[in-house]
């Protein structure tokens, strides 16, 4: 009897697209877990509808295989995706990192003796500045921004380009843009990527000064587009970041300045009044809709009253 090879293909197929991550979150779980009460459930206002309703962080920020690229005009041997769950495994790895790095400075900034310290060590500010630059990054918005739809013409002069296509259409698998939709997302979203957006932005940031922001009272809402930021351009037509804005909790963010001023205050706590965490939560007011659709806080009267001083 003959060994059946299409059978073992699809079946091989098969179980490699039931392991893929369906609900991928652009806003990672962890980082919308520090927004949650005691019910571990926080309010969320709907800018669209203009109502708020409760939310849990498994159920919101997430967009069904965001992440994926599938294969077009190929084999379909090769399966539905390619290198199907890389990003979200990438992203996982990251967010242990990240969530580290967050909850040493929770508990720094929680121990009086500390209130004047340096907060971070470097390394824990470089990996700050990769956990901003991932979720300013990953975000739908962003990759409609930055993401090209097709490459064919892009490789027109290229000979290595042209030539791996042809070899591609030769063997019978095609999907070359594919290929290219996959190269453009490890650009845009992989820091490891030598030479891509990410590693230039980490380095930005990396330059500029940052406190760790202290509300008392008043609690920090945030967003399904969290990082908060203002750009100018130099005299050379480079456009820089003004200064970053992140909560990392309903009580804590993160505030980044090239401002020299700040450099007083550089990785340190600053305790802000009452008066100057409701300005920056009315930032969130006013983000683009298309790149924010909705507000999120643990408390809902400070949602009420944010959205009733509109």
């Amino acid at each position: 009897m003959g060994i059946n090879y299409t059978n073992i293909v699809n079946k091989g197929r098969y179980k490699l697209d039931k392991e893929i991550t369906r609900r991928q979150h652009y806003v990672p779980q962890f980082y919308l877990r520090n927004f949650i009460d005691n019910s571990k459930m926080f309010w969320i206002y709907n800018r669209s509808k203009k109502n708020i309703n409760r939310s849990r962080p498994k159920d919101i920020c997430r967009v069904d295989y965001l992440y994926e690229t599938e294969w077009k005009k190929s084999n379909e041997k090769l399966g539905k995706y390619v290198l199907l769950n890389s990003m979200e495994n990438t992203f996982s790895f990251q967010e242990k990192e990240y969530s580290k790095v967050l909850n040493q400075i929770f508990t720094v900034c929680e121990m009086p003796s500390n209130q004047n310290a340096l907060i971070c060590s470097s390394t824990e500010k470089n990996i700050l500045a990769q956990f901003i630059t991932n979720m300013l990054l990953r975000n739908p918005w962003s990759l409609r921004q930055y993401m090209q739809k097709n490459c064919s013409n892009d490789i027109q002069g290229y000979e290595e380009l042209e030539a791996i296509k042809e070899l591609l259409d030769l063997l019978g698998f095609g999907g070359f843009e594919s290929l290219c939709e996959v190269a453009n997302k490890r650009i845009l979203l992989d820091e490891k990527f030598t030479g891509g957006i990410p590693e230039n932005l980490i380095e930005e940031v990396r330059t500029m000064n940052f406190s760790i922001l202290k509300t008392e009272e008043m609690k920090f809402i945030t967003s399904d587009f969290p990082v908060l930021y203002e750009t100018f351009d130099t005299d050379e037509g480079i456009t820089k970041l003004l200064w970053i804005y992140l909560p990392i909790s309903s009580k804590y963010a993160l505030f980044y300045s090239g401002n020299n001023v700040s450099r007083n205050f550089r990785n340190r706590l600053v305790v802000l009044e009452n008066e100057k965490a409701t300005k920056m939560n009315f930032f969130y007011l006013k983000q683009e809709k298309e790149q924010s659709k909705f507000l999120i806080a643990e408390d809902k009267n400070v949602l009420e009253k944010l959205v009733n001083s509109m």
